[in-house]
């Protein structure tokens, strides 16, 4: 049987956007995996001048100036202040967690190039793992 762990600090991650220092939108690519493309295809109209945003034929996002398009002057996501979390990309809902498989078993671990991770982890006394707990029932978080 496959488990997921995660590291504890990742319970407590939030997203600080606009006061972030840095922004995870820009200097990447930010993929469309085939999902994305099926769902935003189908969906188009419903998000109007979104769409020209979204790179079908090379499955990512298009950007200006290294930076995502969505992004707007405040550092914030239009796409997800516009249509919530849920209208993001697989990689914008899952960063700045990385998944990791080891033995069959899948670990979740955050990006050091996210600030807020950093913080979590310089104000935890102990970095421990989540208990296992089965894969499909952790990813139900994560759907359009």
């Amino acid at each position: 049987m496959h488990h997921l762990y995660q590291l504890q600090i990742l319970k407590k991650f939030t997203c600080i956007g606009g006061d972030c220092p840095q922004t995870c939108c820009s200097g990447w690519r930010i993929s469309l995996d085939d999902q994305d493309v099926q769902y935003y295809k189908k969906k188009g109209r419903s998000f109007g001048h979104f769409v020209k945003n979204f790179d079908f034929e090379n499955k990512c996002m298009r950007t200006i100036n290294k930076k995502c398009s969505n992004l707007n002057s405040d550092g914030l996501c239009e796409l997800q202040k516009t249509h919530s979390h849920r209208a993001l990309p697989l990689t914008c809902k899952i960063y700045p967690r990385v998944f990791l498989e080891y033995k069959g078993d899948l670990y979740v671990i955050g990006s050091l190039s996210c600030p807020e991770v950093i913080n979590l982890i310089f104000d935890c006394t102990d970095l421990l793992w989540t208990p296992k707990k089965k894969i499909s029932s952790q990813f139900k978080s994560i759907q359009r």
